[in-house]
């Protein structure tokens, strides 16, 4: 029988940015909406919301930060790192 493997710290905490940088996306006006960016990145959204609730699940793909990089600005040094602006200059 496999073992589930967890996240690191590290993957929880890029997790936690993802989500502090859509809301604020959302905030700003750069996303309509978390089912907006979900429809319009074909993510399923039963697995987004799980995920938001529980960061641990193993629902989070690395291209949903992507999409926050190249469509909304956000830094991609900051997403991973949490070091810097949230924003590119």
């Amino acid at each position: 029988m496999s073992r589930r493997r967890a996240y690191s710290p590290e993957a929880l905490a890029t997790i936690g940015r993802f989500f502090d940088a859509l809301d604020n996306c959302i905030a700003i006006g750069r996303i309509k909406s978390e089912s907006h960016f979900c429809e319009s990145h074909s993510i399923d959204r039963r697995a987004f919301y799980h995920q938001r609730k529980d960061h641990g699940r193993e629902f989070f793909e690395a291209g949903w930060l992507t999409f926050l990089v190249q469509e909304c600005g956000v830094s991609a040094h900051w997403l991973l790192t949490g070091e810097g602006l949230m924003f590119e200059k």
